[in-house]
């Protein structure tokens, strides 16, 4: 969950091709900005308490599938 960060005081979503993601063009690589209203909805605490459980995804329960998640 190292996607979800801050970017001199912006939270942003990375896309990256990282760990077990892919991307399907090097252009694809991007970082995206966290609309005010999730940050608002506690995104962040939500992430903080998934990683205190010891989950690395943001959303753990999907399960990876030939396209992805």
């Amino acid at each position: 969950m190292n996607d979800i960060q801050e970017d001199n005081g912006v939270w942003v979503i990375s896309i990256n091709d990282r760990e077990d993601k892919q991307v399907k063009t090097k252009a694809s690589l991007r970082a995206i900005p966290i609309h005010p209203c999730l940050l608002r909805l506690g995104l962040i605490k939500h992430t903080q308490r998934l990683l205190d459980e010891g989950e690395t995804r943001l959303f753990p329960e999907l399960n990876k599938g030939r396209d992805g998640y």
